[in-house]
């Protein structure tokens, strides 16, 4: 797997003065390493969502009418993602006796779960709803950091650090949009899928338009000579078919969600940038809940958020690129004098984010030291044992 302080460090002025040869081999032994480890069926995760562990949480003693969670989404029913948030709700019925249940409204239908989470939460159109940061990011400052490239290996372990360091550099800009902080996973790091012939060096990219959607996404695609091009998640299939975009970056979750195997025919190795999956929930309807539900609603979200990052975005990442393999779509590996020229291109998209951030007040280089040690310290953790860490409390600072 990548070396998350090797990988973190590239983009430090100490390791550009590595051999392009060594840090291409970083990067890609530890992929490669990722893409091999098998997925085991039966994690705690999966035990959990299948109902085979013993219920650990608060007793439910609230006798009064069942309480709903109404759920606003952007995807559509039956996808990988939201099947593993309907068993999860599956959890949440069995486990409170029927006391909480939700109800999803799907494919925008209750209010734009993209671009418009932030408000139609607030509103108290829903409860709880994906609210992205980086496609709403008015208010926010260093949660935008979570974007900068070189980051993420497994989505889990980050996950788990973006909850963990929530309460020290996140909540006062998150709860400022009226909201409250539900929980966080994150994509893989995207990668770069093209229609024909693959990616095989910088120069390949120049002026080709690419998929960038939040800031540090667009300066990343700006620092590669690429023309950035935001698209909504409804228009990634279109967009790529039709040729809005030349150049997909996507996480491999994505392949399958997106079909991108009908479409894709080469998928180069890149290490971008990974995309936060952030959820917001409406203050008055969790604090509005008797105290037995609020405290298992809260659990239920850790839960639920660790199985979407394990089973979702680590597995069926490993699932995407099986498929593509299977109908012949070609893997390339940049050579590692050119996959170093990438990394070298956008090393100050790091810095200059730093930089700005610091110009404002802001602890944005303290802040990256803390998210790349954490994201060390919980890489050396199985995923079982990522589970444990929130199996009979949630983190602390996220909510009073």
């Amino acid at each position: 797997m990548l070396d998350q302080n090797g990988a973190g460090e590239l983009w430090e002025e100490k390791t550009m003065r590595l051999t392009p040869r060594a840090v291409s081999a970083a990067f890609i032994a530890g992929a490669l390493a990722l893409a091999a480890a098998p997925v085991t069926a039966q994690s705690l995760a999966e035990q959990w969502l299948d109902g085979e562990l013993d219920y650990v949480g608060p007793e439910i003693t609230y006798d009064g009418p069942p309480v709903t969670v109404t759920i606003a989404h952007f995807l559509s029913p039956n996808t990988p993602l939201t099947s593993i948030l309907e068993r999860g709700i599956e959890r949440m019925e069995a486990e409170t006796d029927g006391k909480l249940t939700a109800r999803v409204f799907y494919n925008n239908s209750l209010h734009d779960a993209q671009r418009g989470g932030f408000e139609g939460v607030a509103a108290g159109i829903s409860d709880l709803s994906t609210c992205y940061s980086w496609i709403n990011p008015g208010g926010f400052n260093l949660q935008l950091g979570l974007q900068l490239p070189g980051l993420v290996n497994r989505a889990t372990p980050m996950s788990h650090a973006i909850m963990q360091l929530y309460g020290e550099y996140f909540r006062e800009d998150y709860e400022a949009q009226g909201v409250l902080f539900a929980r966080s996973t994150t994509t893989q790091a995207q990668h770069l899928l093209t229609r024909d012939e693959p990616i095989t060096s910088l120069a390949d990219l120049q002026g080709m338009r690419m998929l960038a959607s939040g800031a540090i996404a667009t300066s990343t695609a700006d620092a590669l000579g690429a023309v950035p091009v935001p698209l909504t998640v409804a228009e990634y299939y279109s967009g790529f078919q039709q040729g809005v975009v030349d150049v997909m970056a996507l996480h491999d979750a994505g392949l399958k969600l997106f079909r991108m195997d009908e479409i894709a025919r080469a998928r180069t190795l890149a290490y971008l940038w990974a995309n936060p999956i952030e959820y917001c929930m409406n203050a008055d309807f969790f604090y509005g809940l008797p105290d037995d539900l609020q405290d298992y609603f809260h659990l239920w979200l850790m839960r639920v958020n660790h199985a979407e990052a394990e089973i979702y975005f680590d597995g069926v990442a490993a699932e995407g690129v099986a498929a593509l393999a299977s109908i012949g779509v070609e893997e390339t590996v940049m050579a590692p004098e050119d996959f170093a020229a990438l990394q070298e291109a956008i090393a100050p998209v790091t810095e200059e984010w730093i930089a700005a951030q610091e110009a404002e007040g802001r602890p944005a280089r303290q802040f990256v030291e803390d998210l790349r040690a954490k994201i060390a310290e919980l890489e050396q953790l199985s995923n079982d044992e990522l589970w444990m860490l929130t199996w009979e409390q949630p983190y602390p600072g996220l909510v009073d």
